[in-house]
């Protein structure tokens, strides 16, 4: 199968097609060609369209989820020791 030779941060769905198409938020690609985007793993972010990798969530604020386009804030009384929480 070979599809577009689309950057990393782009990614092109069907064989053949001459497309390439932004990979959406919560999303990366970091190779050339790529067939679909990767969701960011928790404790990571992408709040930008079009990436090649994710960004860490920083320490106050966390991400349980994969696939987050953001962090949210920790509660009043509680906050995260370490980066990537």
């Amino acid at each position: 199968t070979e599809y577009s030779r689309c950057a990393p941060g782009f990614f092109s769905a069907l064989s053949g097609s001459s497309s390439c198409e932004a990979c959406p938020l919560g999303k990366f690609s970091d190779q050339f060609s790529a067939s679909v985007c990767q969701e960011c793993d928790a404790g990571w972010y992408q709040d930008a369209t079009g990436s090649s990798g994710c960004k860490r969530c920083e320490r106050g604020v966390y991400s349980n989820e994969t696939g987050s386009a953001v962090c949210t804030e920790c509660p009043l009384d509680r906050t995260t020791f370490w980066l990537s929480a």
